[in-house]
């Protein structure tokens, strides 16, 4: 289902490679949910969509972190399959923002997606890290690179936050070239110490 709304189930699965991640944060959410019945505690769940900006490590293996050091390396950027699958990337101050406004807001329901909702592709993100590297870096460029495709990689990612307008009047709102270029320039400025001497 896309865009997915805060009544998606999800895909279960309990044996496959992206078992721990999916179910580990159902089974988190179910606790929180557990732990307001049982203890009468005002406790809040928000679902996060791919929040990304300085301080994320270039080791940590995350898409766009893993782009960004790739390209800043004069590497090429390793795409898995064909880069068709789309997700939906939020900068961290529009997700902090959001989660503010969830924990000082009077919500008692269920949980709300915190994310942005303009989708991007993966071959498309990697297009514009590289131009946005080679734009800030002086010149660096790098190449794609296709690798094997990662199994149950879900082919769409993007919230539905219509909810989180209505509640909470937040909405993403710092696109994703900007913060890209604020991510790098962290990156450049010597912020990521995990492979700094290979930059």
């Amino acid at each position: 289902m896309c865009p997915q709304p805060e009544s998606y189930r999800g895909n279960v699965d309990c044996f496959g490679p992206r078992s721990c991640y999916d179910e580990g944060k159902r089974v988190a959410e179910a606790m929180v949910y557990a732990y307001r019945l049982e203890h009468g505690l005002d406790l809040k769940v928000a679902r996060i969509f791919n929040a990304y900006g300085p301080g994320m490590r270039g080791t940590d293996g995350r898409v766009i972190s893993s782009f960004i050091s790739q390209a800043l390396r004069g590497k090429d950027v390793i795409i898995n399959g064909q880069g068709n699958a789309t997700r939906s990337f939020q900068y961290v101050e529009d997700c902090v923002d959001g989660l503010r406004a969830l924990m000082e807001s009077d919500w008692g329901g269920g949980p709300i997606n915190i994310g942005c909702e303009t989708e991007t592709s993966i071959v498309d993100l990697a297009n514009l890290v590289v131009q946005r590297v080679s734009k800030l870096a002086g010149g660096r460029v790098s190449g794609l690179r296709h690798g094997e495709p990662l199994p149950d990689e879900p082919v769409r990612r993007k919230p539905e936050c219509a909810l989180a307008r209505r509640v909470l009047g937040w909405s993403s709102k710092i696109d994703l070239a900007e913060g890209l270029d604020r991510t790098i320039m962290w990156h450049m400025q010597g912020g990521d110490t995990s492979d700094r001497t290979s930059l």
